[in-house]
């Protein structure tokens, strides 16, 4: 039956949930899964080990076959993946499917058919329509949108209010054209993105701008329409009194901004041939202390220890 929330999770250890959660048929909850008060966990939801719900926090939302025709309506699976954080109002529909260190913040929206990837942050009051692709260690600030089809690489950015369009001439729908972002792309702050627009590998795009063609691999654009000015490799910054290159971000910049991911910071340390293993671990330690708070650490080493060499070498990725 619908909206029949009196079903009892399958478990796992050291699990707790708030007062007026309420969970649906199927729901499978890892060791260490805590939900706060007033959740609705709707059917066949997966949460990993570890995982941390807010407040008021809504999974497996049906999809609008289910308001068409709710007797024949059959549910999705919706999985969240271990040590997540999803935080107070946010909605995610059924049929998402979410990897290792999801993090939302307050009233995010994920519609169904998303594909999130591993340490990506989600945040407060973006709004992901679904049927798109988000890579591995994404960051998206407060109140982007992204519309169907997107597909976002792995280590992109897109700061707040950040758009991107899939329909030309709405409501003409079956001209849907996804936007596809390249792997360490960074988009400034409300920057539109067109229909069919491809953001080339470490391209920037300035704040404001309106993006509609295609952007080459290590351009910088802006305006409106956007326009190639220069290489996105010439861009540099001030730390202090020094000048130093801004892009392509190397991995211990890319976690400075984002302590969330903080496994980063380590990633080339992990990579050095011949190193020894005791040596290895102080130095890692040592990095952390440098850029991460004292309760990030015990992560970080978690981390190091369960990574694979292909893993290693994505981590470690910069271009010349």
């Amino acid at each position: 039956m619908p909206f029949e929330f009196a079903h009892q999770p399958a478990a796992g250890a050291n699990c707790r949930w708030g007062p007026g959660t309420v969970f649906g048929h199927g729901v499978v909850l890892g060791e260490g899964v805590v939900i706060g008060a007033n959740c609705v966990i709707g059917d066949k939801v997966e949460i990993g080990p570890g995982t941390f719900v807010g407040n008021c926090v809504v999974m497996g939302e049906p999809t609008r076959a289910f308001y068409q025709n709710p007797g024949c309506h059959q549910p999705l699976p919706t999985r969240i993946g271990p040590r997540s954080a999803i935080r107070s109002g946010t909605i995610i529909y059924e049929g998402v499917d979410a990897g290792e260190g999801l993090e939302t913040g307050n009233h995010a929206t994920l519609r169904e058919g998303c594909r999130i990837g591993r340490h990506v942050r989600i945040g407060s009051h973006s709004d992901l329509q679904g049927a798109l692709t988000v890579g591995d260690y994404v960051s998206l600030h407060s109140n982007v949108h992204l519309g169907q089809h997107t597909v976002v690489e792995d280590y992109a950015w897109l700061f707040p209010y950040v758009i991107t369009i899939n329909d030309r001439m709405p409501p003409v729908y079956f001209e849907e054209l996804g936007v596809h972002i390249g792997q360490y792309a960074v988009v400034g702050a409300n920057t539109f993105l067109h229909p069919g627009v491809i953001l080339g590998v470490h391209s920037v795009i300035a704040a404001r701008s309106v993006v509609q063609g295609d952007v080459p691999d290590f351009a910088f654009a802006k305006g409106d329409p956007a326009k190639v000015v220069t290489d996105s490799r010439k861009l540099h910054a001030r730390r202090g009194a020094e000048v130093v290159r801004a892009y392509p971000w190397p991995a211990h910049v890319f976690v400075k901004a984002n302590p969330i991911t903080g496994q980063l910071v380590v990633a080339d340390l992990v990579l050095a041939p011949d190193q020894d293993p005791e040596q290895a671990e102080a130095r890692i330690r040592t990095a952390c202390s440098e850029h991460l708070a004292p309760h990030q650490v015990p992560r970080i080493m978690r981390f190091v220890a369960d990574l694979t060499p292909s893993d290693a070498q994505k981590l470690s990725r910069t271009s010349p």
